[in-house]
């Protein structure tokens, strides 16, 4: 989880839009917009990395430090998300409780809820095995078939149909 940075903030009208500085962060010297109306003497400048990685107590180096790696990781959110919701779309419904719970969207909070834990999941493996360990559990033979892309919908399509034919087939003879 990350801590919340509560910062100092304005509505800002459209000339105060157009008119930006280029700023560094205190903590990493990262370079970043910051809109002119509010330049103060003394105040602290920080980006979206550090803020990120920042909590109570943290040295201004390990702040540095932990921006960097987070900068670093950044890369692999997109890869996390849509890892993420491929194992979302290979989790089957449960029948049963989708049943029990018509009218209600229950249905919905558990599967984001699945959604949510499975990017904490992922999540987690970046920060502690690292990027490249993502990656290799990405691109598994074992990851890769939860992927449903439209041919493994056609086919299973198909296959439900042929299925079908062949139990009607067997009803047919058997009422004969």
């Amino acid at each position: 989880m990350r801590p919340i940075l509560f910062v100092e903030t304005k509505i800002l009208t459209p000339d105060e839009m157009k008119d930006f500085v280029m700023v560094k962060c205190c903590y990493c010297g990262e370079e970043m917009d910051c809109p002119r109306s509010m330049l103060k003497e003394g105040m602290k400048h920080v980006c979206e990395f550090c803020a990120d990685v920042m909590s109570e107590g943290m040295a201004d180096e390990q702040i540095k430090r932990c921006s960097k790696e987070e900068r670093l990781l950044s890369d692999y959110y997109k890869d996390i998300d849509d890892m993420a919701l491929t194992v979302l779309l290979a989790y089957p419904p449960d029948e049963v409780l989708q049943e029990s719970m018509k009218g209600v969207s229950k249905e919905r909070i558990k599967r984001g809820s699945f959604f949510h834990g499975a990017v904490a999941a992922f999540d987690l493996i970046l920060h502690t095995a690292g990027p490249e360990m993502l990656m290799d559990i990405k691109k598994s033979p074992r990851f890769d078939t939860l992927c449903i892309t439209e041919e493994k919908i056609a086919k299973m399509q198909k296959d439900a149909q042929r299925e079908a034919k062949k139990l009607m087939g067997e009803t047919t003879a058997r009422n004969k």
